[in-house]
């Protein structure tokens, strides 16, 4: 199985910046779920990497 590096970064609220073998991938949530909708949510987030698989992100 192949390992990849991931580094995230809190960025205030529900917003996250997470560095994915060192490709930047920027999320919050939606203004429901207490974020500010300024970037994709993670399940938008997820659905943008074809290759993701739904135990990859959780």
């Amino acid at each position: 199985m192949e390992k990849h590096s991931v580094i995230t970064t809190w960025k205030g609220g529900m917003a996250f910046e997470a560095g994915v073998d060192g490709h930047p991938v920027i999320m919050d949530a939606k203004p429901e779920f207490g974020g500010n909708n300024a970037e994709a949510n993670p399940k938008q987030a997820k659905s943008q990497e074809p290759r993701a698989k739904s135990q990859d992100i959780r």
